[in-house]
């Protein structure tokens, strides 16, 4: 309530400014000679009380409800006729109704009905700019605002996304490594230590929004060593990195879904025929091309493949969230093969 009152008091404190500066700018064009006598002001007051009316009607009337798409033109012929009569109220008071309640007064500075509509319609446009003016600067404050929440809100929801992949990521390794030491295999060790190494870069380094893409390359590498590991058959998983990746920065953490994904329908369902090829082509040294194919078995659940998991479905959103119009998100599937590709542009520009 007290926020309300000191808003109110500021409008009547902006409005009672302009029609000071409005007033001494007309008694000084109203005044005959170089001294302004008490009779000007009497004048100039006069001449602001006749068509003040026909402003405020403009602004709280007109203008909120008119000014807009195609009640534009219903608003040119409205504000069109304020003017005119509001310049005829001001020429009927001065011939007609000043000398009655002015008496002792004679005014002599009456002017023609075009000039007073010039000054009318002066006004009229000073103030339909201010208070579009005003509007405008609310309007881009509400919409900074409104960027400000969404901003904050993207990042919340980006925070949460990055989240479930670590989660996501430890129960499927673990569960490897846990199948590996029941097994003894001599491989165990090797495992673990990728696994920390792995963490280390998720827990240190992949809390950036962007990294370079040459580490993200380097964590896919042992994530892919991790892989054939866990595998009888590691010559079919293979990758191939084409391409400079130096300056190129990229969000983390987006190529592991997809390689998760084709190890759970691929190598973990037909050993016979598994296969992982993986391809990261980068072109222009701004756009990165992942691709990654790997077998369907015959007790794949292609729905689930396609497009299902916790993995894919974080990656899509993360996508739409970083890259929006600036990556394509392609699935392949076929009775015998699942591809993916997926493209981004990392240049903003």
């Amino acid at each position: 309530m007290k926020s309300k009152t000191i808003n109110i008091v500021l409008r009547v404190l902006q409005h009672l400014a302009f029609w000071g500066v409005a007033f001494v700018a007309l008694v000084n064009i109203f005044t005959i000679g170089f001294d302004i006598k008490k009779i000007d002001y009497i004048y100039t007051a006069l001449f602001i009380g006749t068509i003040v009316w026909g402003i405020y009607i403009n602004l709280f009337i007109l203008i909120p409800k008119l000014l807009r798409g195609w009640l534009i033109l219903l608003y040119i012929v409205l504000i069109s006729g304020t003017v005119a009569l509001t310049a005829y109220a001001n020429e009927m008071f001065f011939m007609h109704l000043s000398d009655y309640l002015l008496p002792g007064y004679y005014f002599i500075s009456y002017y023609e009905f075009s000039s007073i509509v010039l000054f009318s319609a002066s006004l009229f446009a000073i103030t339909t700019l201010l208070k579009l003016s005003k509007s405008w600067f609310a309007t881009l404050e509400r919409d900074k605002q409104i960027a400000q929440i969404n901003a904050e809100k993207r990042a919340v929801e980006l925070s949460s996304l990055k989240e479930q992949i670590h989660p996501h990521f430890l129960f499927n390794t673990l569960n490897g490594i846990y199948s590996q030491a029941l097994d003894n295999s001599k491989e165990t060790p090797n495992s673990v230590l990728l696994l920390s190494e792995m963490l280390r870069y998720m827990i240190y380094e992949a809390n950036e929004d962007f990294i370079t893409l040459k580490k993200e390359i380097d964590y896919v590498k042992r994530f892919v060593s991790l892989l054939k590991q866990k595998t009888d058959y590691p010559e079919r998983v293979t990758i191939n990195v084409d391409g400079y990746s130096d300056d190129i920065k990229i969000a983390p953490l987006l190529f592991s879904p997809l390689i998760d994904n084709a190890y759970k329908h691929g190598l973990m369902r037909d050993i016979r025929h598994s296969y992982v090829n993986i391809d990261i082509l980068i072109a222009d040294n701004e756009v990165v091309t992942f691709t990654i194919e790997n077998n369907l078995s015959n007790n794949t659940d292609k729905k689930q493949n396609s497009f299902g998991g916790i993995g894919l479905n974080n990656l899509t959103q993360r996508l739409k969230f970083i890259y929006p119009n600036r990556h394509t998100f392609n699935i392949d599937s076929s009775n015998n093969s699942f591809k993916v590709e997926m493209t981004i542009n990392t240049n903003a520009d």
